[in-house]
C-alpha cells in the first residue's frame, strides 16, 4: 500500500494500538465473524482509538445469504438499532471513559440496500439484500453523545 501504513491482526485484541491515534475505521465484512459480544466489545475498543472527530464504518451486518442458518444467524446484532443501542448503553456502564463522557458517540445503522445502487440486477450479487446493515458511529465531544443518528 502506497498510501498510508495498515496492519493486519486478530481484531478482537486491540489494548496495543494507541489511544485517539486514527481518524477514522472501515471495516467491511468482518465483525459479522465474531459473536454478538466480541461485536460489541471490538466496536467499542476501536471508538477509543479513534481521535474526537473520528469516524467508523462497520459494513455488511447479518448477511441475507446467512438466512436460515441458526448457528450463523446467532451472530447477528438484530434488530440493529436495539443491538447496537444496547452494546453502547453498556459501555457507558462498564467502562470509565464511556462514563464519564471522554468518550461519547453519535451512531446510526443503514441497510446496505439504501447505501448502493437500485439496480442489484446489474450488480449480480446478493451482498446488499436485508437485512444486510451497516452501523456508522462517530466520535463527539462530550456533551454531544446520541442514542442514534448523526
Amino acid at each position: 500500500n502506497s498510501i498510508g501504513s495498515y496492519c493486519e491482526v486478530d481484531g478482537r485484541f486491540l489494548s496495543w494500538l494507541p489511544e485517539e491515534h486514527f481518524d477514522g475505521v472501515i471495516s467491511y465484512a468482518a465483525l459479522m465473524h465474531l459473536d454478538p459480544a466480541d461485536q460489541c466489545a471490538v466496536v467499542v475498543e476501536l471508538v477509543g482509538k479513534v481521535r474526537l472527530g473520528g469516524q467508523l464504518w462497520f459494513g455488511w451486518n447479518a448477511p441475507e445469504i446467512w438466512r436460515n442458518n441458526t448457528e450463523l444467524e446467532a451472530r447477528w446484532m438484530l434488530p440493529a438499532k436495539e443491538a447496537w443501542g444496547r452494546c453502547f448503553a453498556e459501555a457507558v456502564h462498564a467502562d470509565k471513559r464511556w462514563a464519564s463522557g471522554e468518550i461519547a458517540i453519535v451512531w446510526e445503522t443503514v441497510e446496505e440496500q439504501f447505501l448502493f445502487p437500485d439496480d442489484k440486477e446489474a450488480i449480480g450479487i446478493y451482498l446488499y439484500l436485508p437485512p444486510a446493515y451497516s452501523l456508522f458511529v462517530k466520535r463527539v465531544a462530550s456533551g454531544q453523545w446520541q442514542s442514534h443518528g448523526f
